[in-house]
């Protein structure tokens, strides 16, 4: 009863007054330590803990950024590579229906005026015709070249999407629509494989984040 008596008689109030200012005072030492230690130059495994996750973040910054402007330099000669082959296709169709129909006008006028003369009709129909079948060669020559224009497109972007991890998200349309016309001018199995490659293995990597790279 005693002792119930004389705790009863303790102020609470003081004890936790004296509890609370004994924290602020252990806080207080502590801090004091570790500026003391700072100052010293004495690393402590919290300080050097703090120091690698500062050291990590930086070369993290670091090689996001350089990854960031790598990618970037190579969008933009990506993207000039395709106008100029865009271009050169375009020219190219142009000046082919040019000649054609230059040729038709050119085979129609001389049926016209020497048709009372079969014989000559005849020498001015083989010379047409040499000379369609020379045009045909060099259509067949430029058909060629643009063939192995586009193989070699698509093995870039082939190359390209596989170190990305994926297809981006605006490019899977032009990348179809390249293939497409990569089987218009006879393309061959290689070719193909490494499309079918591409869309059946690969992601589609939305456009907002193909230039982000997440730690493991």
């Amino acid at each position: 009863m005693d002792e119930l008596k004389q705790l009863g008689q303790i102020d609470w109030w003081y004890v936790l007054l004296a509890v609370v200012i004994l924290l602020v005072v252990v806080r207080f030492v502590w801090s004091l330590l570790d500026w003391i230690v700072g100052k010293l130059g004495i690393e402590t495994k919290k300080s050097r803990e703090r120091r690698e996750q500062k050291e990590t973040l930086e070369a993290t910054a670091k090689l996001a950024k350089t990854t960031a402007e790598n990618l970037d330099k190579l969008q933009k000669k990506h993207c000039k590579d395709e106008e100029e082959f865009r271009n050169n296709l375009n020219n190219y169709m142009t000046e082919s229906r040019k000649d054609r129909k230059a040729l038709h006008e050119e085979m129609t006028k001389y049926n016209e005026n020497r048709i009372k003369d079969r014989k000559q009709s005849l020498e001015i129909q083989k010379e047409l015709k040499d000379s369609i079948s020379a045009r045909d060669v060099q259509i067949e020559s430029l058909i060629a070249a643009n063939k192995e224009m586009l193989a070699e497109k698509i093995n870039e972007k082939y190359k390209y999407y596989i170190s990305i991890g994926g297809i981006p998200e605006d490019e899977y349309d032009e990348f179809v629509s390249m293939h497409k016309a990569y089987n218009g001018v006879g393309g061959n199995h290689h070719g193909d494989a490494k499309y079918q490659y591409c869309v059946d293995h690969l992601p589609i990597i939305p456009v907002e984040t193909k230039l982000v790279y997440h730690d493991e």
